[in-house]
């Protein structure tokens, strides 16, 4: 069966290529013979199956071998040739008759077998359909005169579609309905269009299904809402996915400015630090912090850091109407300030660690250094204090 399949195959792949332009080698086959014929041999194989005179691994190789086939077929969607001339459009129906019966056949095939497919081993619902671009209701029409005779035709025609092909023309519609900003429209394009074609099993295609729906969830609400929280959760679920990306940092930042009015860095903040967990999860091996999209998730982090301490800043000196400057000993600031510190008794935001006073003195005022112009920066107030903190200052010294 396989001989004759591929023998008709490598022929009928030549002329695809060349969209029919070639039919010189072309030649009829009767394919209603031919499909009763195979489908006769599937049924003896399963007869030898049960009665052990044949194993199962020898089987799966074949059936391997005939999912690979069509495979080979669906690597170009089949579309009829822009073409006036009879001959070619008659050739182009009887390969994608042949194409169909292969389609039938490894349908079949999966039926017969599925007792003996293991759970890895099942074939998605993707890879058992047809990839012809024109709709069912068109095959139905240029097969008209075959439907009464091929019972296997109309079987398989008026299937309906599996539901992750479903959910893809969804997200196909989702993205020109718009108005998804362009950077985010290649990424989706370029996350999900190499991954829905051929799942490599049934539990894969399960779990692809699901994030599909995901993404599609979230392309309906910023459509109704123009939510920043939607577009986060869009770059979120492509990231988790995508390692050829096509989006980066700076893209991030035009978005969150265009769209996060109110700005809430420290949600943005924990929100991405969540994020890169589940990618850090997903992807549990040692290449993972070689991938671009572990690199933009940490590119993505130390932005909102750096958001979030310019926005505090800013936030400080909007609300102090006052400019206050230190010009005594920075120590001697300090050595007042530090016994609260350690105490808890002096609170910024509720917190008393010294990474958030050291921002706050920095972000209300200036501390003047002692051998040089200029004033110190965060880092050195930070420093300070730790060094006060270890006992590495002798606090007497200083007045």
């Amino acid at each position: 069966m396989l001989y004759q399949l591929f023998r008709l195959a490598i022929p009928l792949l030549e002329r695809k290529t060349t969209n029919w332009q070639d039919i010189s080698q072309f030649e009829m086959v009767p394919v209603l013979q031919l499909q009763k014929e195979f489908s006769e041999e599937l049924f003896r194989c399963l007869q030898q199956l049960e009665e052990g005179s044949i194993t199962w691994s020898y089987v799966y190789k074949k059936y391997r071998s005939l999912e690979k086939l069509k495979q080979l077929l669906d690597e170009e969607t089949w579309c009829k040739p822009a073409t006036q001339v009879a001959e070619r459009m008659s050739c182009f129906v009887h390969d994608l008759l042949i194409y169909l019966m292969i389609c039938s056949l490894l349908q079949q095939a999966t039926m017969l077998f599925q007792g003996f497919l293991h759970k890895d081993q099942h074939p998605s619902s993707m890879a058992l359909y047809h990839r012809v671009k024109h709709s069912n209701s068109w095959l139905l029409t240029a097969f008209s005169k075959h439907r009464m005779d091929y019972v296997w035709l109309r079987q398989l025609l008026n299937q309906e579609a599996p539901c992750l092909l479903q959910e893809k023309l969804k997200l196909q519609k989702l993205i020109k309905k718009g108005p998804l900003p362009a950077c985010l429209v290649q990424l989706v394009r370029d996350t999900w269009k190499p991954i829905t074609a051929f799942p490599k099993n049934r539990n894969h295609e399960y779990l692809q299904l699901q994030d599909m729906r995901d993404l599609n969830r979230y392309l309906q609400r910023f459509q109704q809402h123009r939510q920043w929280e939607a577009i986060r959760d869009i770059i979120h679920a492509c990231l988790l996915r995508n390692e050829n990306l096509s989006f980066f940092v700076e893209d991030y930042v035009l978005l969150l400015r265009k769209y996060q009015m109110a700005q809430y860095y420290d949600d943005e903040l924990s929100y991405w630090k969540q994020a890169r967990k589940q990618f850090m999860a997903a992807h549990n091996n040692e290449l993972m912090q070689l991938s671009p999209s572990y690199r933009l998730y940490n590119s993505i982090i130390q932005t909102c850091k750096t958001l979030q301490l310019n926005h505090s800043s800013s936030t400080c000196r909007q609300l102090c109407h006052y400019q206050v400057d230190w010009i005594g000993h920075p120590i001697t600031l300090l050595r007042l300030l530090h016994p609260l510190i350690s105490k808890g008794q002096l609170l910024i935001n509720g917190a008393c660690d010294f990474n958030t006073i050291a921002q706050f003195i920095a972000a209300i005022g200036r501390v003047r250094k002692v051998r040089s112009n200029g004033y110190l920066s965060e880092s050195s107030l930070l420093t300070y204090m730790k060094k006060l903190n270890n006992g590495d200052i002798d606090l007497e010294q200083v007045h």
